[in-house]
């Protein structure tokens, strides 16, 4: 978890005049450094038996406990931090956190706001707040705390990856692409930032430079399902319909069931003329979802293409019943 990463570089110890309490804090700082958080646990809590005011006590057990994804229990150790200190945002966040891991949104929302008006530059907390607005569908505002973040730490990748999305969502393609082609600049192994930047080219009819962030991705990650089948979609629109067949079937591989990844090799086959090929990846694709209408009008294609006009037109009707409006106007012509 990239933000409890984040948390973990904070900690320190405290040296004090070897009282007990302290002793165990140490001894817990030394195990959490070495990532034995269960210890570092027991260590933290032998301290705040002997010392319950103990402030960085309380927080550092509550980091090892959410590195320990014990979420309830680390977020009563921040509160019980904030309740100590109440101008501590890294307490705030952390609670936010917390809170965000346990699906209280709102709460975390909340916490994350608190911590940025203790501390305006908490890059990590605008970066939180701004996450959760995205996840509401609050594109715009969420923006606002991105733009916060990214003005305080520009090498922050997931900020610059996070506002990327939030534009694509919007709509905004060239400013997607722009913030994706940033994070890529830091974080040069996202796959996934490569493929959502291929869609926003693809959306702008760059299927090259699409094309181009697929195969990237997959370089990344040889068995990127999405990254094989949307690279396929380009090439068709690129008219490379074998390499594109290739794709699918890769696709294909990757998830027998993808019921999509038939009908466009079909459709791929169908423009190489191979036309018993997409007939038959058509009858896949109903195989696997026997209500799928456009599989139903493209077999009836294929099989008018091969002679086979009564199944064409038993095939049109289906993709008729089935929802497919284009079909009826095959009917009316071909199927009397």
């Amino acid at each position: 978890m990239k933000k409890v990463s984040l948390i973990l570089a904070l900690l320190l110890p405290v040296m004090f005049s070897g009282q007990t309490a302290e002793q165990f804090y140490n001894m817990g700082v030394e195990k959490h450094g070495k990532k034995d958080y269960l210890g570092a646990v027991e260590d933290y809590t032998k301290a705040l038996n002997l010392d319950q005011k103990f402030t960085t006590a309380w927080f550092n057990r509550g980091v090892a406990l959410l590195t320990l994804e014990q979420y309830s229990k680390a977020e009563s150790d921040f509160t019980k931090t904030i309740e100590l200190n109440p101008g501590n945002a890294e307490a705030l966040y952390s609670r936010g956190l917390a809170r965000e891991y346990q699906e209280r949104y709102r709460d975390a929302i909340d916490d994350y706001i608190r911590a940025v008006q203790t501390d305006s530059l908490h890059s990590r907390a605008w970066y939180g707040k701004g996450s959760l607005l995205a996840m509401l569908n609050y594109h715009e505002e969420a923006i606002k705390d991105f733009n916060k973040c990214i003005a305080i730490d520009p090498r922050f990748p997931d900020a610059w990856y996070a506002r990327a999305e939030s534009h694509r969502k919007l709509g905004h393609n060239y400013e997607a692409i722009s913030d994706f082609t940033r994070e890529l600049e830091i974080s040069s192994t996202d796959a996934v930032a490569y493929v959502n930047r291929g869609l926003c080219k693809s959306v702008l009819n760059d299927f090259r430079g699409a094309e181009e962030d697929y195969s990237r991705a997959i370089e990344i990650e040889p068995e990127m399902l999405i990254a094989f089948y949307n690279r396929g979609i380009v090439r068709q629109k690129l008219e490379e319909y074998a390499e594109s067949v290739s794709d699918f079937t890769r696709a294909i591989e990757l998830r027998p069931t993808l019921v999509n990844a038939y009908v466009n090799r079909g459709i791929s086959k169908y423009s190489l003329k191979d036309l018993q090929g997409a007939v038959e990846d058509y009858n896949h694709a109903i195989e696997v979802d026997p209500v799928n209408a456009l599989a139903f009008f493209n077999r009836g294609v294929a099989l008018d293409n091969l002679g086979r006009k009564s199944e064409a037109c038993e095939n049109w009707r289906k993709a008729v019943a089935y929802g497919e409006v284009a079909a009826a106007a095959l009917l009316e012509e071909f199927c009397r």
